[in-house]
């Protein structure tokens, strides 16, 4: 393979959710009356169409998770936290007038501010 390729896991990671996403269009249509996409053409096709989709869709859910865990990809990637929330994006001030002013970004007390209320 080419220097920066993903590899044969990549290229299986790949294929498998292209021709499991066409084989979904497929029951889709057919469920639903809608067009189909094209038939397979060549071994390939036929063989991740007509064997390889069917057989992972009987495996049960705990054997697919195990055999993703076990195979070396971004799917193996744990993702960091969510980051800490920092309020709304603009929020309403009453100024010593008594006029409504928008501010926008963080409030004034979490940014350590003295806020005249």
């Amino acid at each position: 393979m080419a220097a920066g390729s993903p590899g044969f896991f990549g290229w299986l990671r790949s294929n498998s959710e292209h021709y499991l996403l066409v084989a979904a269009h497929r029951k889709l249509a057919a469920r639903n009356g809608w067009p189909a996409p094209r038939p397979p053409k060549g071994l390939k096709e036929l063989f991740w169409l007509r064997v390889f989709a069917p057989v992972y869709a009987l495996l049960p859910w705990s054997l697919r998770s195990r055999i993703m865990r076990a195979m070396p990809g971004s799917h193996r990637k744990s993702w960091a936290p969510p980051p800490r929330g920092l309020g709304p994006a603009a929020f309403p001030q009453i100024d010593r007038a008594g006029e409504v002013a928008i501010r926008y970004g963080t409030p004034p007390e979490e940014q350590g501010e003295k806020h005249d209320g």
